[in-house]
């Protein structure tokens, strides 16, 4: 690890966030939509 962010992972936090904050618009939490889809299996 040289402590630098590759393009790849600097778009996929990018993508996250947008995601993330259109979840938030909708009232529903990022975390909580992955934990429902861990319980489901």
């Amino acid at each position: 690890m040289t402590g630098t962010v590759t393009s790849l992972e600097r778009d996929s936090r990018w993508l996250f966030a947008q995601w993330d904050a259109a979840m938030k618009v909708t009232g529903v939490s990022a975390l909580s939509v992955i934990d429902d889809n861990q319980e489901r299996g």
